[in-house]
């Protein structure tokens, strides 16, 4: 058997290591080509307990310009090596070779070669740093790979812990997700899917929404909480405040946080007094840190059972 052939593995396995992420600015401004949303099948997109990519330190003259994803005409494995395989699903994550304590989230697609370049290009136009930054893309054998960036869990495995949430904790998940729809409805496009799975925290605290390649361009009258997908976050905000701690109060603006999703524009919800409580998102480091730490607690005993 190929030693880079990845096994199976079993869902929700944190992986807990001296990763050192760098994570990067990316602000745009460009129009985006259209691209239709498949309607009869579900785009491949991250969901909870998949790991992501390492970032790498990019140079920019002008900040307005995301350079180009390199293209590597060579086989990914030789660069990197594959540990584990997620869900049995196409995507691995892996370790560079030349420094094993860099991870990254390799994915291999399984589209024709015209639609992998179709995506990499929508994936370069909406770059955001609400979104994961896609690295590189190989190709080899007649196959496209993907490397992303590194996330440590999803919002879904928040949901899944013991872990509690307060406001500061809401609002820092909440802020970034709206700037990311905020990025997308500038250039006339939509997320295709929003859900708790589809929602990630870096290690250092970062919300990175998955699934921005996938985004689907439509006209601006057909823009509002359904299609911007505020009405999905109204429902991720809903599950989130009932992991609070007995004995939480939460603000008036809290409260009628998961309405306002509902009925206010982006740009109102962003200059919401809510999020005025915002800080250096130290709330959401120290977030995955307890959610990692919940997890290898759960492994250790069930490991003992």
């Amino acid at each position: 058997m190929d030693s880079n052939q990845a096994h199976p593995v079993r869902p929700r396995t944190m992986w807990l290591g001296p990763k050192r992420k760098r994570d990067l600015d990316l602000e745009i401004e460009q129009a985006s080509r259209s691209r239709p949303c498949p309607s009869d099948s579900q785009p491949e997109t991250f969901t909870a307990g998949s790991p992501l990519a390492r970032p790498a330190p990019i140079q920019r003259k002008n900040p307005n310009v995301v350079p180009k994803i390199r293209q590597v005409d060579e086989d990914p494995w030789l660069t990197y090596e594959s540990t584990v395989q997620i869900f049995g699903r196409p995507i691995f994550l892996a370790r560079l070779r030349s420094n094993k304590a860099e991870l990254v989230h390799i994915q291999r697609l399984e589209q024709e070669p015209s639609s992998a370049e179709s995506l990499v290009e929508t994936m370069h136009q909406v770059a955001h740093r609400s979104f994961p930054n896609l690295l590189e893309h190989y190709r080899h054998g007649g196959q496209d790979f993907l490397v992303w960036e590194a996330v440590e869990l999803s919002v879904g495995q928040v949901l899944g812990s013991r872990c509690s949430i307060d406001e500061g904790a809401l609002a820092a998940i909440v802020w970034p997700v709206l700037k990311g729809i905020k990025h997308l409805r500038g250039q006339g496009r939509v997320l295709a899917t929003l859900s708790a799975d589809t929602i990630f925290l870096t290690e250092s605290g970062i919300v990175k929404i998955a699934g921005a390649e996938h985004s689907c361009q439509i006209d601006a009258t057909e823009m509002d909480a359904a299609t911007l997908k505020l009405m999905a976050l109204a429902d991720v905000v809903q599950s989130l405040m009932t992991r609070s701690s007995p004995g939480t109060k939460w603000s008036p603006e809290a409260q009628s946080l998961p309405e306002d999703l509902n009925r206010l524009s982006v740009d109102e919800l962003l200059r919401s007094k809510f999020f005025e409580q915002l800080g250096s998102g130290g709330e959401l480091k120290m977030l995955v840190n307890v959610v990692n730490k919940d997890a290898c607690h759960e492994i250790d005993f069930l490991g003992c059972a």
